[in-house]
């Protein structure tokens, strides 16, 4: 039986498109520093679905992970409150997001986004964010 090139390709679309499902995960960030007082960094990050999510956090080939925020779902004090200060045209492509100390992942992200477990924290550090219209995107390194 011959099985032709379209069939492959369809094949390995979806086979491609299911493993990078499977390293995406939606979920609800907290933007209130470690202890969710307030400060800088993150406070949280529970896994949820689509409509509960205001970002969705993506493992990457090289230990790190992409968290990116829907815009959409934040409201201007929050969106300022990530960056401590709100966003412009004049600072979009400048503004950093600081990270003071090292972040736990809880072990339900790690499995459903295939990390290993021997990496289970956000390294504390100063992050480089992407800014669009639509999303803020912030590529962790993991320890």
């Amino acid at each position: 039986m011959k099985i032709s090139i379209t069939t492959l390709l369809f094949l390995l679309f979806t086979i491609i498109s299911s493993a990078q499902e499977s390293r995406q995960q939606y979920v609800h960030a907290d933007f209130r520093g470690r202890d969710c007082f307030g400060g800088m960094g993150l406070c949280s990050t529970q896994k949820t679905d689509l409509a509960g999510a205001n970002a969705s956090m993506t493992k990457n080939s090289d230990n790190t992970v992409t968290l990116k925020i829907f815009r959409e779902k934040l409201t201007n004090e929050e969106e300022a409150h990530i960056f401590g200060q709100a966003i412009s045209l004049a600072n979009k492509n400048s503004l950093s997001f600081a990270q003071p100390e090292s972040f736990q992942l809880s072990n339900d992200l790690k499995s459903k986004l295939e990390i290993a477990f021997s990496l289970d924290k956000i390294k504390a550090g100063t992050y480089l964010a992407e800014i669009t219209k639509e999303t803020i995107s912030i590529r962790f390194s993991l320890q």
